[in-house]
């Protein structure tokens, strides 16, 4: 479920500088699912799983709350250069042929990759936390 645009995949700023569609976050997270990634804290979040509960738990439900925050707050940056990006477009300076990539591309594609990432944290945390780990095990 990778998106593309003209051979550029939806995390780097010449998808946008050419076209690409801004994704929605149900697009977003459907990909990051899809590709089985598991995000930058993949060590962080194994490392965590291993503990023996209650801290398991515990330490699992402070990384995806961390998650979550990072998330709201990539959302709301997300569709501020959204608008941004539109305005730019509609202003025709993604036309011609000395376009160059500018920071709104920059920061879209940026947003869109931390978004990404995210989501790849709160599958793999909702997947663990779904799953009793063991009370008894010394």
């Amino acid at each position: 479920m990778e998106h593309s645009h003209e051979g550029y995949k939806s995390g780097h700023p010449w998808y946008y500088l050419l076209g690409g569609k801004r994704l929605s976050l149900k697009e977003i997270r459907e990909s990051a699912r899809a590709s089985g990634y598991k995000g930058y804290r993949a060590d962080a979040i194994a490392k965590a799983d291993n503990l023996h509960e209650p801290r398991r738990s515990q330490v699992l439900r402070e990384i995806r709350e961390q998650a979550m925050r990072e998330l709201n707050n990539d959302v709301s940056l997300y569709r501020e250069f959204a608008r941004k990006l539109a305005r730019h477009r509609v202003a025709g300076e993604d036309s011609g042929p000395d376009r160059e990539c500018a920071d709104v591309h920059v920061s879209i594609s940026l947003k869109h990759n931390h978004i990404y990432n995210e989501f790849a944290h709160l599958i793999v945390l909702d997947d663990l936390l779904n799953k009793q780990g063991d009370l008894f095990d010394f």
